[in-house]
């Protein structure tokens, strides 16, 4: 169950994609360039995908909490700890 979930969270973010081996067999495969797929890009890919889904209201303590987490974002981009995700 727990498997299914993540598989449908990577699909849904669009970090991996399907396809087909044989007319039984599905297998999944990496739906971005592997060389731009770090630990940071994954991780905002899905928080992404889970914040579109919300409805939320624009207000200015939103605008503030948004900008300190680019802000915070940035900062882990640039992090030697933001492996790529094929090193790992």
């Amino acid at each position: 169950k727990l498997l299914r979930q993540l598989l449908e969270e990577l699909l849904e973010s669009r970090i991996i994609s399907t396809t087909r081996l044989d007319d039984k067999k599905i297998a999944y495969q990496p739906a971005r360039d592997i060389n731009k797929l770090t630990v940071h890009h994954i991780i905002e890919l899905m928080d992404r995908e889970g914040v579109n889904k919300l409805a939320i209201n624009e207000t200015d303590a939103l605008k503030k909490i948004e900008n300190a987490v680019i802000a915070l974002s940035d900062d882990d981009e640039t992090s030697d700890s933001n492996l790529l995700l094929k090193d790992v």
